[in-house]
């Protein structure tokens, strides 16, 4: 059987044991990778061995997706129009009835999607990995790095920013991906902005990085973890997730680090003005009300059921 190889190729950069270090087992769903959700009752969670989690406002349910491939990330354009990657340059689309198989080019291990529209969607992956979906066909992108790359995001289809190992930091302006200079050398792994000036990235050793639409700085984060993704619902309320259960967040002036009610290492954001949640190993969902971080009960992911 073989392991995640999203957290191994992320940390054995590292020269660190990858967050799930146990073989496959039966209950691979256990090991969730990413979220996100087009409203609250309509929310994906990818997941180790080809598992795709649905929340319908009511249930969690398992999503049948054809594939045993590992999911490292989830993202779409609308509940309808939803694109999943993993392992081996799997890519599935959901069209608000199935998943299917898309061709995707590449056989790269891809860790992370991103759109600024169903035509305009970006994804990334090991050894400089770069996708580019027209709505049409996936075609590979030249990223001028052979860097594992781990997360995307961006503020528009002309700013987009791709971050990996070894502290790389690309970004693209609607035409080529250019190479960015950074204060770290630290695996990157989770990138997040509120607008094209105001840019976080995160990673290994309590890293956090900022971009003020000029040049890229070091913040203070309150901790050593690892972190393994960041996100927010403003420039002032922004999250970062990682091993140990490990939450830390931004108000707009410092980083401080939250109680967190689990120790399970923590892998996905998402949520809204009202409701943060973060996700990860052992099947973890937790729940931020404005207030504090709250486990959702073990009793209620029971619920889940093969649709």
């Amino acid at each position: 059987m073989r392991k995640n190889k999203f957290f191994i190729t992320v940390c054995a950069a590292a020269l660190l044991l990858c967050w799930y270090g146990a073989a496959h087992s039966a209950s691979t769903w256990n090991n969730y990778t990413r979220i996100w959700g087009f409203a609250p009752d309509n929310v994906f969670i990818s997941s180790i061995g080809g598992k795709i989690v649905r929340y319908n406002g009511a249930s969690l349910k398992f999503m049948k997706t054809g594939t045993e491939a590992d999911l490292n990330s989830i993202w779409g354009s609308s509940g309808s129009d939803v694109f999943a990657v993993g392992y081996g340059g799997t890519i599935l689309h959901y069209d608000g009835k199935s998943w299917s198989p898309m061709a995707s080019s590449s056989e790269a291990n891809l860790f992370a999607v991103w759109g600024s529209s169903a035509n305009d969607v970006f994804a990334a992956g090991n050894g400089g990995a770069l996708l580019h979906y027209d709505g049409k066909s996936w075609s590979p992108m030249e990223s001028g790095t052979s860097a594992n790359l781990t997360d995307l995001w961006g503020s528009s289809a002309g700013n987009v920013y791709a971050v990996g190992n070894g502290g790389a930091i690309l970004r693209y302006d609607g035409q080529t991906w250019s190479s960015m200079a950074g204060p770290t050398q630290a695996n990157l792994t989770g990138v997040w902005g509120s607008s094209s000036r105001d840019v976080f990235a995160a990673g290994n050793g309590g890293t956090i990085l900022h971009y003020d639409g000029q040049a890229w700085s070091q913040m203070a984060s309150g901790t050593e973890s690892n972190l393994l993704e960041i996100w927010g619902t403003s420039g002032a309320n922004v999250f970062a997730v990682g091993f140990g259960g490990m939450i830390t967040r931004f108000d707009g002036s410092a980083w401080q680090v939250m109680a967190s009610p689990k120790s399970s290492n923590l892998t996905g954001l998402w949520g809204g003005p009202r409701a943060v949640f973060a996700i990860g190993a052992g099947a973890t969902i937790l729940k931020y009300d404005g207030k504090s971080w709250t486990e959702i009960p073990r009793a209620a992911l029971k619920k889940i059921v093969e649709q």
